[in-house]
Order: structure tokens, then sequence, then C-alpha cells
């Protein structure tokens, strides 16, 4: 069997088409993929923890702990 050479331009045409739909749905998908990791980045620069924070939070469990700063009432004697 013998292609005439208008199917073939259109089967080509067709397959272009095709790739071309392709390549802009992975350029879509890639595109969004770049935002969310660059969003991430962002977030992680921007808002991470304040780095006194751990400090403080270790020195508030300590005083909430300790039996040094613990306060004696009268909830001390239902405990017992």
């Amino acid at each position: 069997m013998h292609i005439s050479d208008t199917m073939y331009q259109k089967a080509k045409f067709i397959y272009t088409m095709c790739i071309s739909l392709f390549m802009e749905i992975t350029k879509i998908i890639l595109f969004a993929v770049y935002a969310a990791v660059a969003a991430y980045i962002l977030y992680f620069m921007f808002f991470k923890r304040n780095p006194y924070q751990r400090e403080y939070e270790r020195l508030y469990n300590e005083i909430l702990n300790s039996d040094k700063h613990k306060v004696k009432g009268q909830w001390s004697d239902r405990e017992r």
C-alpha cells in the first residue's frame, strides 16, 4: 500500500500536535513542581523558628517541672 503525501502530511501534523500538546502539559506540570519547591524554600527561609524559641521552651519547661519553683499551697495536701 502506498500512502499519499496528503495523508502522510496529516499524520505528521497530528503526531506533531500530540507531541506539542504533551510537551505543553509536561511544561505546566514542571512549572507547578518548581513553584511548589520555591514556595517551600521561601517558607523555610522566612518563617523558620526563632533561634531563641528552643531556649525559651527549655527554660519554661524547667520552671514548670522543677521543685525549686513549685508553689506550696492548698493543692499540695491533696496531691499526697
